[in-house]
């Protein structure tokens, strides 16, 4: 998630000091605790006003790319998503990354299509009867014309 500069950066950042493994990575400059919301969301702010970037963006911001570029970028499963931001449910972390039900059935369709092209004979699907009812005959059609 780090672009080469950074990443050198803060791996020689790491090799000069002494740190424990569960020291905070950035580190408040008060306490030396971890870095509040609100702070990460002043610096945030700071930086897009030094850019003249319009828009209302903070600490969310960030925390939600993170997630968007886990599970778009690296394929992180969304229940993972769910216990690192310590959701109460999935649809929760799909509603916080904006993860629209139109998205949700056309990876189910993709899914399907991508099963019946392979001919894979076992698909499970979290959703309703009625939804695996309506998948179901797609795959018998999907499989009929692959």
């Amino acid at each position: 998630m780090f672009n080469s500069e950074t990443h050198q950066t803060i791996n020689e950042w790491l090799a000069a000091a002494d740190h424990d493994d569960n020291d905070w990575l950035f580190p408040s400059r008060k306490s030396g605790s971890r870095l509040l919301v609100s702070t990460i969301t002043h610096l945030v702010k700071s930086w897009c006003a030094a850019i003249n970037l319009v828009g209302n963006f903070g600490g969310s911001t960030m925390r939600k790319t993170f997630g968007y570029h886990q599970r778009v970028y690296f394929g992180l499963n969304t229940a993972i998503l769910m216990v690192i931001y310590n959701h109460s449910s999935e649809r929760q972390t799909l509603d916080y990354l904006g993860i629209e039900p139109d998205e949700l059935v056309q990876t189910n369709w993709n899914v399907i299509r991508s099963e019946a092209i392979h001919e894979c004979p076992a698909i499970v699907f979290r959703s309703s009867e009625a939804w695996f009812y309506e998948l179901r005959k797609y795959i018998v059609v999907a499989g009929a014309t692959a």
